[in-house]
């Protein structure tokens, strides 16, 4: 059980950091001003943040489920080599 809520408090972690990077690059002023290809890029770019800050996160709390993306990453890439 505590396995479990640790896990947990590291991934409630990760998204607090992310919830905080998107808010603030969200509420940055005049990030989304202009034509909609800006406010495309300006989507993109936040989503990009925010991705890049939960996987660094997880990374400096060593989340358990990172690693076995990693693990299966690594698998087809192997696997992929076979063809």
């Amino acid at each position: 059980m505590w396995g479990i809520l640790r896990a947990a408090l590291k991934a409630g972690v990760a998204s607090l950091a992310l919830g905080v990077v998107v808010y603030a690059v969200i509420h940055w002023p005049g990030f989304y001003a202009g034509r909609m290809t800006q406010k495309a890029a300006a989507l993109a770019a936040t989503i990009l943040a925010g991705t890049a800050t939960y996987f660094a996160g997880a990374s400096l709390l060593n989340i358990r489920e990172l690693g076995e993306l990693r693990a299966v990453r690594g698998v087809r890439a192997v696997g992929s080599e076979l063809d």
